[in-house]
């Protein structure tokens, strides 16, 4: 009874530690080329003096979209090499994790942005009655 705890013990050990290895294995290369990437467009965005909001918007989409594509072949490449087909299960464990992730971001910058934009709105309507009382007083 105890060899068979001790054993079912240790292949659930195994498995784990199996199923760790290949996250990094498939994690560790885009996440370094990810945040490289975001470091030197960050410089790059920084030397190039880019202001306007629209540009500024432009820019990283550009750069997020670069990254995206070098990620997917980085992950390509590594499972030709491994002789692995490309959409494996903990492939789309890690897919599903970032786009749970990344929609969690979009609903929140949508917010922040409704957020920002009320005040901002009463402030210009503030703003226009303020001008409009000042023409009426002179």
């Amino acid at each position: 009874m105890e060899s068979d705890w001790a054993a079912e013990n240790l292949r659930v050990i195994r498995t784990l530690m199996e199923r760790s290895a290949i996250y990094r294995r498939a994690l560790a290369p885009m996440m370094l080329l990810a945040g490289s990437a975001g470091t030197v467009a960050a410089t790059a965005g920084w030397l190039a003096g880019i202001e306007a909001p629209r540009a500024f918007s432009g820019y990283w989409l550009g750069v997020a979209v670069l990254t995206i594509a070098g990620c997917f072949l980085l992950l390509r490449r590594q499972a030709l090499r491994d002789g692995e087909p490309l959409w494996s299960p903990p492939t789309r464990r890690v897919l599903q994790a970032l786009l749970v992730e990344q929609g969690a971001r979009r609903v929140d910058d949508v917010a922040l942005a409704l957020a920002a934009r009320g005040p901002q709105a009463s402030r210009c309507h503030a703003a226009t009655i303020q001008s409009s009382d000042d023409r009426v007083k002179h």
